[in-house]
């Protein structure tokens, strides 16, 4: 543990990376309320809230969460009403009492064209579940003997969709930008590659290396390196996903934990019968499981040059191929789509592998961890030779 002490007052707890951590931070709230800001209601927060806002706001707070026969008859009771009073008065100018808008045509149109869809969709889904499961099920006979994998393929499907029902009306906005959120993970990177990629070669470069070897430590001190770079990558990890989550919560609002994931209407396909609260772990377990393959790479990068430029430079330009291959790279291969679940949760995506379908999900995270595995054994091969 002293050793370990020793290696975080070197390389992590130093002014320059606790001020980066600090000044990282404040940037990511602030690109947080830009999307704020231009994609959602935060000119709200400049120019005061308005009319329609306050009324979504309502809306959702009285009808949101547990969908119940008593907030169904309500829905209903309300629309009929505002509808009624819409006939009466037509589409006026002048304000009334008694509705959310503060007119009955925007009362009309937030409870039909927005609420009431949102219940249907609830409602409704079990039919879009169970129709998924039949075409699957008789796709599994189809199959049966002229594609072995196809048929497992269906039965994958129709054990994922099979008795799905959603009784809850959840605004998704929250969820949608943190599954979406990136920036958090380049700031992560790029704190990384700052405080890390010295970790062994910056050892070459002022001849502690000729000591480590002459101890006999070389093993211990690689040790003790890799476990203050991922004690470091786990803060930097938790703290970043707490800051997206609390902030992009305090925006957007978050609730309904307990809620399916296909409660929310844009991943009605996903594959995972998971609650929301479950999707937002997996999403950390997913950034994290980048950010540490992210991570081995640089430490094997550090261990292999013996120049502090150099292994800067290379790290760098290792992000920078990730982003590339981005582009190109299929999904299950690309490490990168760790970053936002929002593919993964959208639609059924699997992998042949040796004639089982597996998740794409399962086969990138394996894949994260297999280039971990190998570019640690580099580093513990290469570190101090």
């Amino acid at each position: 543990m002293k050793l370990v002490g020793y290696e975080f007052k070197k390389y992590i707890l130093k002014p320059s990376v606790i001020a980066f951590v600090f000044l990282f931070l404040i940037l990511n709230i602030c690109k947080i309320f830009e999307i704020y800001f231009y994609l959602g209601d935060g000119r709200s927060v400049v120019s005061g809230e308005t009319n329609i806002s306050k009324a979504r706001r309502e809306l959702y707070e009285k009808y949101g969460g547990k969908i119940t026969d008593e907030k169904i008859n309500a829905l209903k009771k309300e629309t009929e009403s505002a509808q009624k009073k819409l006939e009466e008065t037509g589409i006026t100018n002048e304000p009334m009492e008694g509705f959310y808008t503060g007119y009955p045509f925007g009362d009309v149109q937030l409870l039909k064209y927005e609420l009431i869809p949102a219940y249907e969709y609830a409602i409704l889904y079990s039919n879009h579940s169970d129709y998924i499961t039949s075409i699957a099920i008789e796709n599994i006979s189809y199959f049966a003997e002229a594609s072995p994998y196809e048929a497992a393929r269906n039965k994958l499907i129709a054990s994922s969709y099979i008795n799905r029902r959603v009784d809850y009306c959840v605004k998704s906005d929250g969820f949608i930008k943190l599954f979406d959120y990136k920036f958090s993970t380049l700031l992560s990177m790029l704190l990384i590659i700052l405080t890390l990629s010295p970790i062994f070669s910056g050892e070459y470069v002022n001849g502690s290396d000729k000591l480590i070897k002459a101890t006999g430590k070389r093993i211990l001190s690689i040790k003790t390196k890799l476990i203050t770079a991922f004690v470091f990558i786990a803060f930097l990890s938790v703290i970043f996903f707490a800051e997206d989550m609390l902030t992009i919560g305090l925006f957007y609002g978050m609730d309904c934990f307990e809620a399916p994931i296909f409660a929310l209407k844009e991943y009605l396909n996903c594959p995972f019968g998971i609650t929301i609260s479950s999707a937002v772990l997996i999403s950390f377990l997913g950034r994290f499981i980048f950010i540490l393959c992210f991570t081995s790479v640089i430490c094997a990068l550090s261990s292999v040059f013996k120049s502090t430029v150099s292994s800067f430079i290379s790290s760098i330009g290792f992000g920078a191929l990730l982003v590339i291959l981005s582009e190109v790279l299929p999904k299950p291969i690309d490490i990168t789509n760790l970053i936002y679940m929002s593919d993964f949760y959208t639609e059924f995506s699997v992998c042949n592998i040796f004639g089982v379908p597996v998740f794409s999900l399962v086969v990138v995270m394996i894949i994260s961890l297999l280039l971990s595995g190998i570019s640690l054994l580099i580093t513990v091969r290469r570190a101090f030779r």
